[in-house]
């Protein structure tokens, strides 16, 4: 089975060097709500849904990328 994507773990240190002058917060932000923007060398694009944004608060999406960067190995 292949993964969809790389792994959250970790991902608010390796966010940093995906688009130069990107903060982590935006890169995760905009893979959330355009999951085709940045797709990882080695990943398929059109695997993600489309519409978090629409379903999700501006307050869930914080707490998203709050979450999703503080996890580590």
């Amino acid at each position: 089975t292949a993964l969809a994507g790389p792994t959250w773990k970790n991902l608010g240190n390796t966010a940093v060097n995906r688009v130069k002058g990107e903060s982590p917060a935006f890169y995760i932000y905009q893979s959330i709500v355009e999951p085709d923007a940045h797709v990882v060398e080695g990943y398929n694009g059109g695997v993600m849904p489309k519409t978090f944004k629409e379903q999700m608060s501006a307050t869930e999406l914080a707490e998203t990328i709050l979450y999703i960067m503080g996890q580590t190995q």
